[in-house]
């Protein structure tokens, strides 16, 4: 047998470690604290699939616009 021709094991602590301690830790970490504006959501998504500043700028205007023109019926 030639190099490379032995196969390799991944086991799933290998493939998929934890960030830090207990993932659960994290879970419940995140749940504490104050949750995410729809805006911010919105441009953080934008800028991770690398839109230009300005393209991101003029999507959250109009999407302010968009929601400030909706009629709310949440009671």
């Amino acid at each position: 047998m030639g190099i490379g021709s032995t196969p390799v094991r991944i086991t799933k602590k290998s493939a998929y470690p934890a960030a830090s301690g207990n993932a659960d830790d994290s879970t419940a970490a995140s749940m504490d604290t104050q949750p995410r504006s729809l805006i911010t959501v919105y441009r953080e998504a934008l800028a991770s699939r690398h839109y230009a500043r300005r393209t991101i700028g003029i999507y959250e205007r109009w999407l302010r616009r968009f929601l400030c023109s909706m009629p709310f019926f949440l009671d």
